[in-house]
């Protein structure tokens, strides 16, 4: 995936108007493309993770998803953005972001 999003865990990701990350550092959107590689996940999977469960997060039909250790992630920001796989050397784009 790719983006201009935020980088860094904000506080808050839900108060839209929260720019500092969690050590109190002001957020600013990246000004050049940034690229996350990710693999995508079976559905029953990612209900199953600890994050999706603690927010009520459910897997809903037509939706992808995708991830990587580190925390690697669609930032605030990102929305919007392709979400492509490499299938035999060719980009495919198999969806857009959303967080």
């Amino acid at each position: 995936m790719t983006g201009w999003g935020f980088t860094g865990v904000t506080t808050d990701y839900r108060n839209h108007r929260d720019r500092f990350d969690r050590f109190g550092r002001l957020q600013f959107v990246e000004r050049f493309l940034k690229l996350a590689m990710m693999r995508v996940f079976p559905d029953q999977k990612c209900s199953q993770n600890p994050n999706y469960i603690k927010e009520g997060i459910r897997m809903q039909a037509g939706k992808v998803c995708a991830g990587a250790p580190g925390n690697v992630d669609a930032c605030r920001g990102d929305s919007g953005g392709p979400l492509v796989w490499k299938r035999a050397g060719l980009p495919l784009l198999i969806g857009l972001v959303s967080n």
